[in-house]
């Protein structure tokens, strides 16, 4: 067969052929570009995780207690070039993404100075700790005075030789040494620049400790995550004792080459601290993870002295978890999606071999015309595969490319080019498996039994993999959490949307027959002669007929999802708080309660006080446990419609002489041998009931809560809360009400809602992905559906129009033809609605029971599956109008395209 046929052959009907070529330009595209889209989500999921993360947690921190100093005068140089090797070699996952690392070395216990003008009448005690931090300098701004000069008792040191010169030293006194403190801590300690403290330890001699207040300093930026790490410093830690009052314990800066002071005083008893932080840039997740471990499961030998061996430092981090736990997050996110992603694949290929099937049709006379004067059934395929791999090669290169330009990848692969490889591949092989026509008249007629021998082994084996993938997905969910697809979970959907469509096709011919039994009784034509053609020419209605299955069963189940996910969300962060609005952070007076509870919105306020490490004796064992004293009576109010509340109703009712307490189940607890808390004196208690959480209220896993006033009452202490638990009206908006209470507080502490809550949560990358992935789900497989239905009525047109010929010469008008094309695509549209929105309301029953959506909503239970039955008519109601607008518009296209096919001398 020469190549001049082949390109008239190609040529003879343009269209279709443009119209693959564009199918699969645009399906090699989305190919390309999806996994690409989930590679670089999760890249970005990982990075903003860690970005939430504080900062102490996610770096990599380590301590060496009984630090020595060494004043050589490069130690400190050596240090960061020790630290420096150990993060290069730490791997090159870790090494791009750890930033500087730190350091300081602090006293292990305050020393009480002598204050100049004496202790503020606020504070009961005042405690003083020193560091040593060679890089301060660059984290804070001198407000006034100066930074500390290296001490001056250091070269009178070196030049003290003998006894009798040490003795002169002594009796004649050693000059001050500078130190630098925050502006709080000077203020809260009454101290100015230039003020003497006085250390009551001295050298070996029995002399004073002078410091001179050289400078006093603020953060040059506050929320350098610097000021996480050296705790207490810019504020000074407050405790609040119940029995004696506030102690305060301030950290003050001394020059880093003070060492020699240090040593000669006593107060170098200090340990050092060091941390790494990690930057939200990384690119390889799990090589991260790896080099994470690795790191901290090995101690890092540092240099520091000249003088001695390396210091064994042992790191670690929280962020293996938390890259754990944003990869387990992830993993519910990609199922999903991958699931959901599955069905328009699917229909894509379908629509590909439909789209093969118009091509060969609309050459079915030259094709025919080939075959009768010679050609083999062989080199007619052929040469249709040849056309085929010319269409499909070029537009899937040509899509591929494209998307691989504007998506970019961190890691790309070659699997991410499968899928537009058998995009590329597609029409050639369908063209080459399509049927090729003979000038022999034929009419495909549809029932519920097979003209076609393999027709019952395919639907068989499409349904025994459908039961298989559902099997499987039940028995095993799906695969290890990783930024890959789950291929059994990737094919179930499509799998359950292709049996749904084999026994809806099998079974909707049933009820067209009743129909059209019904309309032949009826006056009118086009019901009669519509459903005959429904079924006499159903054979071509398998793809519109899964495209329409999958984008209703999409419409119902990214729906139903999104309302599942919003509404678990919701309840995971009302849990997490344990009211409308959470308030945390300062101690709150009870004038400051009550100013509270007058603001407008506020309906009740419950009040906590955490006791951390409280002795629980049982009949003499002292064992430890977080007491929270809460308002139990306000409690049980506010709390009422927590998910997971604490039932406090026998909190408030002593029994006898004892107090109830509720434990958790954490801590084992002999209910039957006395039980006392012990405080200045032992409060006898008796257990009346053990729950596992305590919604906003108690963390961790061993735990207790009392009524605070009947513990107030025992005690006889005053035990101010600092934390609150605040209800809203139902009419008020919890974000103007959180406002306001900032505003009571004075922008101290935290005020929290659970809406801002999951305003956060869904602020994700994984999130956001996921309502995208289920919006271009929707919208690619509404596109698929008009295309089917489009190639379904220009692909019936020529059997339309010749009908239409026969039907004007017998004298009927032309707008049969418009009732024609509703019946072509109304029975398959409805049938399709049925199917597709009961599959639709069954997956997310499948997702909820194999994918594990806690680590996305934030709840300790899996989220149970809602449905809003009024969103869902509203949706399907809106896919179903598009559709019919689309083939309204295709009805007056295929009328005008039947007419097109009509030759004098055609024989049928």
């Amino acid at each position: 067969m020469r190549f001049s046929l082949m390109r008239r052959q190609a040529a003879s009907s343009p269209g279709a052929s443009i119209a693959l070529a564009l199918i699969v330009l645009v399906a090699a595209g989305l190919f390309t570009a999806w996994p690409r889209l989930q590679q670089t989500t999760f890249n970005d999921e990982i990075n903003y995780q860690i970005e939430q993360t504080p900062a102490p947690v996610r770096a990599l921190t380590g301590a060496y207690s009984g630090w020595f100093l060494d004043q050589g005068p490069d130690s400190w140089s050596r240090l960061d070039a020790s630290l420096a090797d150990a993060v290069a070699g730490g791997g090159p996952a870790l090494a791009a993404s750890a930033g500087m690392p730190r350091y300081s070395v602090t006293s292990d216990e305050p020393v009480l100075p002598t204050l100049p003008n004496g202790l503020p009448t606020d504070l009961v005690g005042a405690g003083l700790r020193l560091r040593l931090d060679p890089g301060i300098a660059e984290h804070v701004r001198p407000v006034e005075g100066d930074l500390p000069a290296p001490s001056p008792v250091d070269d009178l040191l070196d030049a003290v030789q003998t006894q009798e010169g040490w003795e002169a030293v002594l009796a004649d006194g050693f000059p001050a040494t500078d130190i630098m403190l925050s502006v709080e801590s000077a203020q809260r300690m009454g101290l100015a620049v230039g003020d003497i403290l006085t250390l009551p330890q001295g050298f070996s001699g029995g002399a004073e400790i002078p410091l001179r207040l050289s400078g006093i300093f603020e953060p040059a930026d506050p929320a350098d995550p610097q000021w996480e790490f050296q705790l207490n410093t810019v504020r000074p830690l407050i405790i609040d004792d119940p029995n004696t009052g506030l102690h305060l314990t301030a950290t003050g800066y001394v020059n880093p080459d003070t060492v020699g002071w240090l040593n000669a005083t006593g107060l170098a008893v200090m340990s050092a601290e060091f941390w790494i932080p990690i930057e939200a840039t990384t690119t390889d997740t799990p090589a991260l993870i790896a080099d994470l471990r690795s790191f901290t499961g090995t101690p890092q030998n540092l240099e520091y002295s000249s003088q001695g061996p390396p210091v064994e430092v042992r790191f670690a981090s929280g962020l293996t978890d938390v890259l754990a736990g944003a990869t387990a997050r992830w993993q519910g996110t990609a199922a999903v999606l991958t699931m959901v992603a599955a069905g328009p694949a699917g229909v894509t290929f379908a629509i590909l071999a439909l789209g093969a099937r118009l091509a060969v049709s609309r050459r079915r006379t030259t094709l025919a015309l080939v075959s009768a004067r010679g050609g083999s059934g062989a080199q007619v395929r052929g040469m249709l595969a040849v056309e085929g791999l010319v269409l499909g090669l070029p537009a899937a290169a040509l899509g591929a490319a494209v998307a691989t330009l504007a998506v970019p990848s961190p890691q790309p692969s070659w699997t991410d080019y499968l899928l537009p490889a058998a995009a590329a591949l597609a029409p050639a092989v369908f063209l080459a498996t399509t049927p090729v026509p003979s000038l022999r008249a034929s009419r495909p007629d549809l029932s519920a039994r097979s003209t076609s021998q393999w027709r019952w082994v395919v639907e068989v084996v499409v349904l025994a993999l459908a039961a298989a993938a559902l099997y499987l997905m039940l028995q095993r969910g799906i695969g290890d959490a990783t930024a890959q697809a789950d291929p059994v979970a990737t094919a179930t959907p499509l799998l359950l949307a292709l049996a749904a469509c084999v026994i809806a096709l099998r079974l909707y011919p049933v009820p067209l027959r009743m129909v059209h039994a019904l309309t032949r009784s009826r006056r009118r034509l086009g019901g009669f002669l519509g459903s005959a053609r429904a079924i006499r020419e159903g054979s071509a209605g398998v793809v519109p007929m899964l495209a329409l299955i999958v984008g209703i069963s999409i419409a119902v189940f990214s729906t139903t999802m999104i309302t599942t996910l919003r509404a678990g969300t919701d309840s995971g962060a009302l849990a997490d708080a344990g009211a409308d609005i959470r308030m945390s952070g300062p101690v709150y007076s009870e004038e400051l309660i009550a100013q509270i509870a007058a603001t407008e919105g506020v309906t009740d306020v419950a009040a906590v006080t955490t006791i951390p490490n409280t002795p629980l004796s049982e009949d003499g064992t002292i064992r430890r446990l977080d007491l929270y004293a809460v308002d139990s009576d306000a409690l049980a109010r506010v709390q009422e419609d927590v998910p997971g509340a604490l039932d406090v109703s026998e909190l408030a009712t002593p029994d006898g002489d004892t107090l109830p307490i509720v434990v958790s189940t954490g801590h084992e607890v002999e209910t039957d041998v006395p039980l006392e808390l012990v405080f200045s004196d032992a409060v006898p208690v008796s257990v009346v009931g053990q729950a596992e959480a305590a919604s906003g209220v108690a963390e961790g896993r061993s735990w207790a809560i009392v009524d605070l006033d009947l513990l107030r009452e025992a005690t006889g202490q005053n035990l101010s809360p600092r934390l609150l638990l605040v209800d809203v009206a139902d009419d008020a908006d919890p974000a103007l009400v959180a406002g306001a209470l900032h505003d009571v507080v004075s922008g101290e502490g935290q005020v929290t809602s659970p809406a801002q809550n999951a305003a956060d949560v869904f602020a994700s990358p994984s999130a956001g992905s996921m309502i995208r992935g289920f919006v271009i789900a929707l919208v690619v497989s509404v596109l698929l559906c008009i295309v089917a239905l489009v190639m379904t009525l220009v692909l019936a047109a020529p059997a339309r129009g010749r009908l239409m010929a026969v039907l004007r010469t017998l004298g009927v008008g032309p707008g049969l033809a418009r009732s024609l094309v509703a019946w072509e695509t109304a029975p398959l549209t409805v049938v399709a609605i049925v199917v597709g929105a009961a599959l639709g309301l069954a997956l997310p029953q499948l997702v909820g029971a194999t994918v594990d959506l806690r680590p996305f909503t934030g709840d300790d239970a899996q989220p149970p599956i809602i449905y809003d039955p009024l969103l869902l008519v509203g949706v399907i109601a809106g896919v179903v109008a598009i559709l019919t607008g689309c083939v309204v518009l295709a009805s007056g296209i295929a009328r005008r395209l039947s007419l097109s096919v009509l030759r004098i001398g055609d024989a049928q």
